[in-house]
This record gives C-alpha cells, sequence and structure tokens, in this order.
C-alpha cells in the first residue's frame, strides 16, 4: 500500500464520518461483538451484509478497498481450504479432508469477515489522533494511549528509516536472495534499524521534556454527543440485540 492510500479512508466524506468517534467505536464493539457470537448461517449473512453495507456507506476509494478486501478474501480462502483437513498417524501417516467441517470453517470466515469490515467501516475511518483522543474519553488507561499514539507517530518514520538504509546497502552492491552473505545483510539491516530508533526516541524524549512534557497529555478539546451519535448507537444496539435474539423459523 501507497503512503498517500493510508490517508483514503479519513478523506472521504459521509455520514459515517460525521458522527462522534467514540459513537463509531461503541457501535463497532457491540456490533462485531454481536455478529461473532452467532451461529445461524441466516443471522451470519445478515451480520456479513449490514457490515457490508456500512463498509460502502464509509465510502472507501476502489483501491484501497480492493487492497482490503483482497487480504480478508485470501483468509476465507485459507480457512475454507486448510481447516476440514485432517492428519492422522494410524494406521498409518495420512492427511484427509472432513467436508463435514467445511460448514464450521465457513461460519468462523463469515464473522471474521464480517467482524473485519465494521471494523474498517466504523474504526478505520476514524483518525489515529481522534481515535486516541476518543480512547481518552473512554477511560482506556493513559499509557496504553500513549503507546499507540507514538507508534502511530513514529510508523512512517521508521518505514523512511527502513528505505533509507535498504537504499544505501542496494547502492554498495546488494542483492536480495537466500543466500547466508544476504541473511547476514539483512541482520545488520534489522541492527541499523533497531539503533537508530533507539537514537531518535531518545532525542524525541528530551526534545517533549524540554516543552514540558511530565508522562502526560492534555485535553484541550473535547467530543460532545449530539443527536445523531446517540441514534446511531441506540440503532446498533436494537440491531445486536435483534441478530443475538433471531430464530429462524422452522
Amino acid at each position: 500500500m501507497r503512503p498517500v492510500d493510508w490517508l483514503a479512508p479519513y478523506e472521504a466524506r459521509s455520514w459515517i464520518h460525521r458522527l462522534d468517534p467514540r459513537a463509531r467505536l461503541i457501535a463497532a464493539l457491540v456490533l462485531a461483538g454481536a455478529v461473532i457470537s452467532v451461529d445461524d448461517p441466516a443471522s451470519l449473512l445478515t451480520g456479513v451484509g449490514m457490515a457490508l453495507g456500512l463498509l460502502i456507506m464509509a465510502r472507501f476509494t476502489w483501491r484501497h478497498l480492493w487492497i482490503r478486501l483482497s487480504t480478508l478474501a485470501g483468509l476465507v480462502v485459507m480457512l475454507a481450504l486448510f481447516l476440514p483437513m485432517r492428519f492422522h498417524l494410524v494406521p498409518e501417516p495420512a492427511l484427509t479432508y472432513a467436508p463435514e467441517l467445511l460448514p464450521e470453517a465457513l461460519r468462523i470466515a463469515a464473522r471474521a469477515s464480517a467482524a473485519a469490515m465494521l471494523m474498517m467501516a466504523l474504526v478505520g475511518t476514524i483518525e489515529p489522533t481522534a481515535l486516541g483522543h476518543a480512547l481518552i474519553h473512554l477511560r482506556v488507561p493513559g499509557k496504553i494511549v500513549q503507546l499507540y499514539s507514538f507508534a502511530i507517530r513514529y510508523f512512517d518514520m521508521l518505514r523512511r528509516e527502513l528505505q533509507t538504509l535498504h537504499t544505501a546497502m542496494l547502492a554498495r552492491g546488494f542483492r536480495p536472495s537466500a543466500s547466508r552473505r544476504a541473511l547476514i545483510g539483512y541482520g545488520h539491516l534489522i541492527g541499523g534499524l533497531m539503533v537508530r530508533s533507539l537514537d531518535r526516541s531518545e532525542r524525541t524524549l528530551r526534545a517533549m521534556k524540554c516543552r514540558g512534557y511530565r508522562g502526560e497529555f492534555y485535553l484541550f478539546e473535547h467530543f460532545h454527543y449530539r443527536t445523531p451519535d446517540l441514534v446511531f448507537l441506540g440503532a446498533s444496539g436494537v440491531f445486536a440485540v435483534a441478530l443475538l435474539g433471531w430464530r429462524p423459523w422452522g
């Protein structure tokens, strides 16, 4: 995925993007919990359809949608192929395929697909800083939120450092392969990245302390629930209860 695609979920404009991040986060957890708790095929299909509908309404770009859903489709295929397989040692080692396990594999794949699409539509459209802000409002421990914030902030920096080191290796004649020499080169690459990361973290900490950092981030702006947020939360709760309590006819 190119760096420009990382901003695609946040730059789209839809009614989902206008919801309070806290409402989206709570609704995603409630709906995902309901979907992964049902076993009935009709209920699972309903949950998958709801998740897909929210994903479409979030207005992802086709490129971003293809990248994410292709990975998800690969997971579904792997589950359907390998989960029903059984390995026997008696009377002789053999690998057999158990068709009776295929429905369970499909149910697991449907749960995983629905949960992933829900997170993409509701949580994946929240800007990282806004998500950290929402986690603080939801009383998530501050240390965890700070770890998340620093990881998001410096992920791209580490990627650029890795790219710089790798380009320098290629300029010096390094050729990627599975040989012993190439593996040693990759080890030096990882070691150099760790040393540079440690040095950058120490400089960042000193700079933050010079600016008054005392181990806590202070919030100057706060979220406020509005009527659409409460309506969406209520609708999500009703749908989750209906999905858990629905029993098809017959």
